[in-house]
């Protein structure tokens, strides 16, 4: 994941494609031009567009007032 504005508390949920999934990392501040990898640890094969789509990865930004 590369930011292109500041992302807030970005988050990875896989286990909402897989119960028994896990991530390495969550709740990353991105500034501009900074990247993060999220290492998934699964026995299931996860479709990868799904992983970068709501509701499997979050961020505080997407918050509204």
């Amino acid at each position: 994941m590369t930011a292109t504005t500041v992302v807030r508390e970005l988050a990875l949920f896989p286990d909402r494609l897989d119960p028994a999934a896990s991530v390495d990392d969550m709740l990353l501040t991105l500034l501009p031009g900074q990247s993060a990898t999220f290492h998934v640890a699964t026995d299931r094969e996860l479709d990868p567009s799904a992983l970068v789509s709501a509701p499997v990865l979050r961020c505080v930004n997407e918050a509204r007032p």
